[in-house]
């Protein structure tokens, strides 16, 4: 339960950040040609930087969750990232949510808690299988290579911000993996060779998945900031977020033995949930944009009148 509550306080930091930055990003002309001068205009503006800030904050939050509980249940607390940021972003455009934004985001919520309520998850592997983890890093990294090539090549504005927000969850979910495996490291336990002490803290930064975490991370927030610039929140915001769970999820089973559910009527319980989540996450910030569109078309009218 610890782990979850500190997911859900990474959730929110993440969701204010997320919207202090793609309300900055969206300010600037998508005509920019390189990404130095994106993040050159980003550095003037105080609400990208706050939110770049937070961004730190939520991270060492995550890490913390993840110390404490497994992958397949800490990533889809965090997947509520999306509702905070809509209702912060509407803070931002200084309007009150909508009544259909509010029954929305109860749908996620309502959604996420049926899925933590019922999933069951065995206390995984401290360490996992450190050769199953080098090989399913190796394999999103390709992917998120290819689909990063296959987006720049589109010129659809909207499919390219698809695109590259799959690369950064592609990404951000091999970095919570990436984390989970260099802190189970650290944890005192049976070493992998025998029954004695493993590895402790001090040694942290010998182990080689420390050392990916960075520039894992580092590349998904990177991807993530062409995405909000590349096209809406409706479409870079869910998919992101969605990938990243899957990608964790999968991460958590494959390395840590995770598992979800233990009979078929879990397995129903948290289809509907996920189902609950991605739906109430879709249409609430497809209502948000309508209303931010709305809100943008009546302002000339108002100064004018």
């Amino acid at each position: 339960m610890f782990a979850a509550v500190l997911a859900l306080a990474a959730a929110v930091v993440f969701g204010t950040a997320t919207a202090l930055q793609h309300h900055a990003a969206s300010g600037i002309s998508r005509a920019d040609p390189t990404a130095g001068h994106l993040f050159s205009r980003l550095l003037r503006r105080p609400g990208w930087v706050a939110g770049l800030a937070l961004s730190g904050v939520a991270f060492a939050l995550h890490v913390a969750a993840l110390h404490e509980g497994p992958l397949a249940l800490v990533q889809p607390v965090v997947v509520t990232t999306t509702v905070f940021a809509v209702f912060v972003r509407a803070a931002l455009d200084r309007a009150l949510p909508d009544r259909t934004e509010v029954l929305w985001g109860l749908c996620a919520c309502v959604g996420l808690t049926l899925f933590v309520v019922v999933a069951r998850t065995r206390p995984p592997s401290f360490r996992g299988d450190e050769r199953m983890a080098g090989v399913f890093v190796a394999v999103a990294v390709a992917a998120a290579v290819l689909i990063v090539v296959v987006a720049h090549r589109t010129h659809a504005p909207v499919r390219r911000g698809f695109l590259l927000s799959v690369a950064a969850g592609i990404l951000y979910g091999t970095t919570a993996g990436l984390v989970k495996v260099a802190t189970s490291f650290a944890r005192p336990g049976p070493g992998p060779g025998g029954p004695g002490p493993g590895p402790g803290p001090d040694l942290l930064l010998h182990h080689w998945a420390v050392w990916l975490v960075a520039p894992a991370g580092l590349s998904a927030f990177f991807l993530s900031q062409r995405a909000f610039q590349a096209t809406r929140l409706s479409v870079t915001a869910p998919v992101l977020n969605i990938v990243d769970v899957l990608v964790a999820v999968a991460f958590g089973t494959v390395v840590f033995g995770d598992r979800l559910f233990l009979s078929p009527g879990q397995l129903v319980a948290e289809l509907v949930g996920v189902t609950m989540i991605g739906l109430g996450i879709w249409r609430l910030v497809r209502e948000d944009e309508r209303l931010h569109e709305d809100h943008v078309e009546q302002s000339p009218a108002v100064r004018s009148g």
